[in-house]
């Protein structure tokens, strides 16, 4: 299941959540890009788990990219959303390591590569937007960014379309 930012409240709750993601205290920063991926080859550990989060970070931010170039239309370039995205990344990214450092244990910690994946997220939503517009002038009447923009809403509220790959 797909869980946007996890902040657990309590000591006993904390507990779990250590036990139950197997946490190590040290780790509150991670600022090698794909340092998951390499330590899960090197130990001969399936990748599956860290390319799904990665892959999960991506499809979080492709609606920022889409909705934002949609809501704004030409009066944002696309330099000027893919950094707000960025900093919006940042600023998620920094709260999960205050609020680490406050309760003195990485419950959440800062990672480059989600900053990265978020932020690629946010260009393949510029490039997809882009795409729907193309498409739309070619078609003509045919509101197909707003079709996309309906198809995003769905697909997050429904949980039909979410996959649990924790089983």
């Amino acid at each position: 299941m797909l869980t946007f930012c996890p902040i657990p409240i309590g000591s006993q709750i904390i507990q779990q959540f250590i036990i139950m993601y197997n946490l190590k205290s040290e780790q509150y920063i991670n600022l090698i890009p794909f340092y998951n991926l390499i330590q899960d080859y090197k130990n001969h550990i399936s990748m599956f788990s860290s390319v799904k989060e990665m892959v999960e970070n991506i499809f979080l931010f492709i609606p920022f990219g889409f909705l934002y170039r949609y809501s704004f239309q030409n009066k944002r370039s696309f330099k000027s959303i893919i950094l707000r995205g960025f900093l919006l990344s940042l600023c998620i990214e920094s709260v999960q390591l205050i609020y680490s450092l406050i309760i003195g244990f990485p419950i959440r910690y800062f990672d480059i590569n989600d900053l990265m994946m978020n932020t690629l997220g946010v260009v393949l939503g510029l490039l997809l937007w882009k795409a729907a517009f193309q498409i739309e002038k070619k078609i003509g009447k045919v509101n197909i960014r707003l079709f996309f923009v309906c198809i995003m809403f769905v697909s997050a509220l429904n949980k039909k379309y979410t996959y649990n790959f924790d089983q």
